[in-house]
């Protein structure tokens, strides 16, 4: 994604060669494992995605590069991703999504970044509406969790049944927070009924982060 970036805004065609052989290099390991499994290879986190470590930020930057038309056909992978992000990946009752590790049923900030962008980009992929729907799900369903409004900042680790939470800020969980917010703003529809709460939360956050 960050390459992809820098093409546009440089105009220097390396950066995009580099995402296209990456990519196309992926792609081709892909095939030659699924044809020739390997037990925790290399691929392991490709073809067997078991957290959205292993599937949202590389599964968003398929869909970036997919839809920049720099890489070859990606969308057996994204597929692959998107289908453990949405079906597969522990949820809260109410459809948040979760972990069972270190501890039963908590939320963790980073996955807001390992989730939300794929989701959105999917949304934006296929204009299938229920991808861009979940993804304003997590990050108010976080928020309401984690968001302290009056100091403008998230906490890192949220556990269900605990009543009182210690705020631990963690700046870099925070950017990942940031990134999210710009992430899918950047893609979700005007039309879209949440798009002022989620506006309205990047606002606070950058207040909040500014007061720092």
């Amino acid at each position: 994604s960050g390459m992809l970036l820098a093409a546009e805004t440089t105009g220097d065609p390396a950066f995009k060669d580099y995402v296209a052989r990456r990519l196309a290099l992926v792609a081709r390991l892909a095939d030659h494992h699924r044809a020739h499994p390997a037990p925790n290879g290399p691929l392991r986190s490709v073809l067997e995605p078991r957290a959205l470590d292993d599937a949202g930020s590389l599964c968003a930057a398929m869909i970036k590069a997919s839809r920049a038309g720099v890489a070859a056909d990606l969308r057996p992978m994204i597929d692959n991703f998107i289908g453990f992000i949405s079906t597969k990946e522990f949820r809260l009752a109410d459809g948040t999504l979760a972990r069972n590790r270190p501890q039963p049923s908590t939320l963790w900030l980073d996955d807001l970044y390992m989730s939300v962008p794929a989701l959105a980009q999917m949304g934006k992929l296929t204009g299938e509406r229920r991808y861009y729907d979940d993804a304003v799900k997590q990050v108010l369903q976080f928020s309401r969790r984690m968001f302290n409004r009056e100091q403008g900042l998230f906490m890192h680790g949220w556990v269900q049944g605990m009543e009182v939470h210690p705020e631990f800020r963690w700046a870099r969980a925070n950017g990942w927070a940031l990134m999210t917010l710009v992430e899918l703003l950047d893609v979700l529809p005007e039309d879209h009924p949440d798009r002022p709460a989620i506006a309205d939360l990047l606002r606070a956050h950058v207040r909040g982060l500014a007061a720092r």
